[in-house]
């Protein structure tokens, strides 16, 4: 069941401005195959398989398809492409779905770091968001203070991710018990409409406070929102009023019985986060052996564009754990995916 959309890529010598995830997905491509001089036509388009798959099929010394579940998915087949091009100077068949479904940073810039003159610079974030898209990361949360929702810094960032098939989350912190925190989600949610979802520390608030403030800001969007709750493990009231309310929820939980069998993922805390392909797998394996769709590993610090083996180990790995060795200074291998 294929052709819901198709396109040719041919080899074209300038770079093309990012439109989209499958954009940035044909710029890799077209610049592997710059590097190695080599000419391809592809044919790309989107199927009716899962999210988030890809196969590259119907190849020859001259032509290839590739196909994805949906525009991510898409983009991932054109990087693995890309990957393999460098690596080897030929394309091999693939099919190729994700193992996690939540590969997430969450990046928590203190009070100093938010008044750092480049921390909203745009080749950081390019550069930043990029790094997630090629090493499969899905999903990036930004943690800001109340009186730091700056919707034009906000709505750069959710563009730059939108482009790159990373989804936005933006966190709140410090002391969300008043009021006005609908006002100041509803403000974010209809100023910047690229963001995905709503994360908050739950703390001592009444479940009340949920129903009638929290949940009412993420409904009223117009639109899907997602409601990460943070610590709603330890308030089982709070999760009964989310669950209830019919909104999309997710939960950063240990296992299934703590997040009262919604979907949950797990935070990996920076102090904990490894970066080498071993200790990453077996963490991994453990997160999906209790049940969790994913994970959320936590950054320390405002560079956030220095994390790359970090995004390499969690990101490849969280898609498909089977991978190779990272070598330092070359160009990130392709991911080992089931041949077709």
């Amino acid at each position: 069941m294929q052709l819901l959309t198709k396109a040719v890529l041919f080899v074209m010598a300038c770079a093309v401005a990012i439109a989209g995830p499958v954009d940035f997905g044909q710029q890799e491509l077209k610049a592997a195959l710059a590097e190695r001089g080599m000419t391809l036509n592809v044919t790309t388009e989107l199927n009716l398989d899962q999210p988030e798959t890809y196969h590259i099929s119907s190849v020859t010394s001259t032509s290839a398809r590739i196909s994805g579940g949906d525009l991510r998915g898409l983009m991932y087949g054109l990087m693995d492409a890309a990957d393999q091009i460098r690596n080897n100077g030929k394309l091999a068949a693939v099919a190729s779905e994700p193992g996690m479904a939540v590969r997430a940073v969450r990046v928590v810039p203190s009070d100093m770091d938010l008044l750092m003159p480049g921390f909203y610079g745009i080749d950081k974030w390019t550069t930043f968001i990029r790094m997630l898209a090629r090493n499969r990361v899905n999903r990036v949360t930004l943690v800001l203070p109340t009186n730091r929702l700056e919707a034009d810094r906000i709505r750069m960032v959710s563009q730059l991710a939108n482009d790159h098939g990373v989804d936005l989350m933006i966190g709140i912190r410090g002391q969300i018990g008043e009021k006005s925190l609908y006002t100041q989600i509803r403000r974010v949610l209809d100023e910047c409409v690229r963001v995905r979802g709503i994360q908050l520390e739950v703390g001592r608030e009444p479940a009340e406070y949920y129903r009638t403030v929290v949940v009412p800001a993420v409904q009223e969007a117009g639109r899907r929102v997602i409601l990460d709750l943070h610590g709603a493990e330890s308030r089982p009231d709070v999760l009964r009023v989310a669950i209830a309310s019919g909104v999309g929820l997710e939960v950063t939980a240990r296992s299934a019985s703590g997040a009262l069998n919604q979907p949950f993922h797990m935070l990996v805390q920076a102090q904990s986060v490894a970066a080498e392909a071993g200790p990453v797998s077996s963490r991994i394996t453990g997160i999906g052996d209790s049940g969790a769709n994913g994970f959320e590993v936590e950054l320390a610090g405002p560079n956030v564009e220095n994390y790359e083996r970090v995004y390499w180990a969690w990101g490849r790995q969280g898609y498909d754990n089977h991978q190779p060795t990272l070598t330092t200074g070359k160009a990130q291998p392709a991911a080992k995916s089931k041949k077709k």
